[in-house]
């Protein structure tokens, strides 16, 4: 497998530097997670160690043979081919196969050269030797795992939405099966069980693979190591998401209580030098201040940014009602497409609910028809007494907005002086001048960000949240995360982000072509196939063990195992047999009947341990 070392590389435009001193090995089996705030150069560094840019200084090398591939955020589709063949000539060499073999096609006929015949049957055979037709059937199954159902396959990538290109071009990059995958924001766009499928593909990757994401569920599931991108340097963490926060954190307590002890020792050397610098110990004081010039060069150039924890809070308006919301027999219509049918929900004050689906689902049309703000096909929504609705969407309408972000914030708290307007938006990535920039030149992103921390200074008692996390860096998802949990309202939300999921919502409504299901905790059920507990519960004090009498006998769960691990086997035979190849569902289900399979298989083992113990 291929290897990629990086060595001092820095990278600048002109006299502004991005990144210095990187050192960085991607080797067959390491899985990185590169964070650091939006700006700090992650896009950057990965177009330098894909190639696409010459670094300022430093050198990056390959092993013989080892092939990079970069997703970058931004997608282009060129040429007219359907969006299936544009993934599969993905494969430079495919794809040139394909073109010679479609040119001989159109002119093939009764009167055709022998030598002409001969070349095509050759091309169809290196076609077919190289994998050609099965590409196909893994670009199919690639498309389907990542949510682009099989009616998009033969449409021209142009045509699609935005998020479907992208979802696209992830499929054209995980189906080159490089050694090296440089992937920036690969989970954009993709909804819950996009995300499982695209976890389960880069774990089983046997190269290296470098991330940018902003999931922090991904990042745990996928990453064991996490790379940061913070004052132009690249520091790297072992293990994951999860295990980097307290390393994170108690190195900035650390840097910190550095920080004060060397101004302390500089606020010493300058009392000395003031006191004794025209005086008998000039000497002294002479060499004071090299130490003191040596001290204050060494803050400026190693000190890494130590920011303030983002702290969001959101008001809450009046003590609203028993009963926030209920509505029933729901149906709700996009054109001639039913998108919802028949829903029915009852929500009550301080509740928080996630409403999940794939992409295109209905989830944002289902909110705009609670909000009044689309008709009903069929049905009743009723909100509650005294109930002040806040609703944040996907994309918001500039002229909503105000002129500029800081006259957008300081209309919602007139309190305020201009420089505490100005923190506020620093949050939110508004800094300097931006603060001043009319709204209407916004991009999307940041006129989502700046609708969130309008938002976030709106007294409600319900807050309505369309994807609240897009757009957000990994600290400002945190602070908004800490500051829905001590929110005292009732929370909707649509949103992909599965660590929102499961910190803030306390129930969900799956919607699946149509219909509405309601879902309790643990919501990871939702997304995560289903598999019996394999944990046994402690009996407490008070409680008896199981009588002896009740216990199966050795033989009889090693008879279980053994037909289990049959039909473990067999599933295993079945997932590669050739005819299931373009049945992705069908493989889908196997797989999980195989993993509840093997879940049980465990639980049979602890318990067979168990009754050996209890016969010892």
């Amino acid at each position: 497998m291929g290897q990629l070392l990086a060595s001092g590389l820095a990278f600048a435009y002109g006299a502004s530097v991005v990144f210095e001193k990187v050192d960085l090995t991607l080797a067959p089996g390491k899985r990185i997670g590169l964070v650091g705030v939006n700006g700090s150069g992650k896009s950057t560094l990965l177009q330098v160690l894909a190639g696409g840019l010459d670094p300022s200084s430093g050198s990056i090398s390959l092993t013989r043979g080892s092939r990079r591939v970069l997703l970058e955020q931004e997608t282009k589709w060129e040429g007219d081919r359907p969006l299936v063949e544009a993934v599969v000539e993905a494969d430079e060499h495919l794809a040139w196969l394909r073109r010679e073999i479609d040119a001989l096609e159109a002119c093939l006929g009764a009167d055709s050269r022998d030598e002409d015949v001969e070349r095509y049957g050759v091309l169809q055979r290196r076609f077919e030797s190289a994998g050609g037709y099965a590409a196909r059937h893994k670009a199919e199954a690639y498309l389907t795992g990542l949510g682009l159902p099989r009616p998009l396959w033969d449409r021209l990538p142009s045509t699609l939405s935005m998020g479907q290109q992208r979802r696209a071009a992830l499929a054209r990059v995980l189906l080159q099966e490089a050694d090296i995958l440089l992937l920036d924001e690969p989970t954009n766009h993709l909804d819950v069980w996009a995300l499982g499928f695209l976890e389960d593909l880069l774990v089983a990757h046997q190269g290296s693979c470098l991330v940018v994401s902003h999931d922090r569920y991904f990042l745990d599931r996928v990453t064991n190591a996490i790379a940061e991108l913070d004052a132009f340097s690249l520091r790297l963490y072992p293990g994951s998401y999860s295990d980097y926060l307290p390393q994170r954190q108690a190195r900035r307590e650390r840097i910190l209580a550095e920080r004060e002890r060397a101004e302390e020792e500089k606020e010493r050397l300058r009392d000395y030098i003031r006191r004794n610098i025209a005086g008998t110990r000039h000497a002294q004081a002479q060499s004071r201040r090299k130490r003191l010039e040596k001290l204050e060069s060494r803050a400026a150039d190693d000190a890494p940014t130590v920011r303030k924890e983002i702290a969001f809070s959101v008001p809450h308006s009046r003590r609203e009602g028993r009963v926030v919301l209920e509505f029933g027999d729901l149906t709700v219509a996009r054109g001639s497409l039913e998108v919802i049918r028949g829903a029915a929900l009852r929500l009550e004050r301080g509740q928080r609910l996630a409403i999940l689906g794939p992409n295109g689902s209905g989830k944002t049309s289902l909110l705009l028809a609670l909000l009044g703000r689309i008709a009903l096909t069929s049905g009743h929504v009723e909100w509650g007494h005294n109930v002040d609705v806040a609703y944040l969407p996907q994309e918001s309408e500039p002229h909503l907005l105000g002129d500029v972000p800081l006259d957008a914030v300081l209309a919602l708290r007139a309190d305020w002086t201009s420089g505490q307007g100005r923190s506020y938006l620093a949050r939110f990535l508004f800094r300097g001048e931006r603060v001043f920039q009319p709204v209407k030149t916004l991009s999307g992103g940041e006129r989502s960000r700046l609708a969130l921390a309008c938002l976030l200074l709106s007294p409600a008692n319900v807050l309505v949240l369309d994807e609240p996390t897009n757009h957000l860096d990994l600290e400002a998802r945190e602070g908004l995360e800490d500051a829905l949990v001590g929110y005292a309202g009732t929370i909707i939300m649509v949103t992909h982000d599965r660590r929102l999921i499961t910190r803030v919502a306390d129930r969900a409504l799956v919607i699946e072509d149509g219909s509405v299901r309601s879902v309790l905790p643990p919501l990871e059920r939702v997304w995560e196939p289903a598999r019996p507990e394999t944990r046994k519960p402690q009996p407490s004090g008070n409680q008896r063990t199981v009588p002896r009498k009740h216990r199966r006998s050795p033989g009889a769960i090693e008879r279980e195992i053994e037909g289990l691990e049959r039909r473990v086997e067999d599933l295993k035979l079945r997932q590669v047999d050739p005819e299931l190849a373009p049945q992705w569902e069908a493989l889908v289900q196997l797989n999980r009947e195989q993993r509840e399979l093997e879940a049980r298989i465990e639980t049979l083992i602890a318990e067979w341990e168990d009754v050996h113990e209890a016969r010892a």
